[in-house]
């Protein structure tokens, strides 16, 4: 599994996150029993939707880094020769 978030600082004095994960080889997870897992396990409400690699990460996440907000990644993002 790889991700990449965006932190977003909210007015109301909150952090919020704005997610992408992919899952490689996994069988895709459908996203509504996500969103039920999610709001099961205390944290809150999830809207999940299927990445549209025509919009790039750029559509979901960059216009929180351009309000102040902050980025970090994890899993394997490169193959290691």
């Amino acid at each position: 599994m790889r991700w990449a978030r965006a932190l977003e600082y909210q007015k109301r004095g909150v952090i919020h996150y704005h997610a992408l994960i992919w899952f490689g080889g996994a069988s895709e997870a459908r996203r509504l029993t996500a969103m039920d897992r999610w709001f099961e396990i205390g944290q809150g409400i999830a809207r999940i939707f299927t990445y549209n690699p025509q919009l790039g990460a750029t559509h979901y996440l960059g216009k929180y880094i351009a309000k102040g907000g902050e980025i970090d990644y994890g899993g394997q993002w490169w193959a290691h020769g």
